[in-house]
């Protein structure tokens, strides 16, 4: 998992609603803000996801399958400890 934002989840919101409402473009409003246009041009892409205006996984949905994953794992481990002590090695 990548490290936490130092952007609050409200900055970007305001943000994003700041390059909708306007005329401006991703770069521009970027600049204006002190951001990086690609890190907020990630910022609008998940926006659009999140009001269903695009396609892909949801934040929420991201969270559900890395935390999917994280059970498999530990599931895997679980079966591979039974199966070594079943058979002794």
């Amino acid at each position: 998992m990548g490290r936490p934002s130092k952007w609050s989840p409200e900055f970007r919101q305001e943000a994003v609603r700041l390059y909708r409402d306007g005329s401006e473009s991703i770069p521009e409003v970027a600049r204006r803000l002190g951001l990086n246009p690609e890190t907020f041009r990630k910022w609008v892409r998940q926006a659009e996801i999140e009001s269903g205006e695009r396609e892909g996984l949801t934040r929420e949905e991201k969270t559900e399958i890395r935390d999917l994953h994280a059970k498999i794992g530990a599931q895997a481990m679980e079966i591979e400890n039974l199966r070594k002590r079943l058979t002794g090695t």
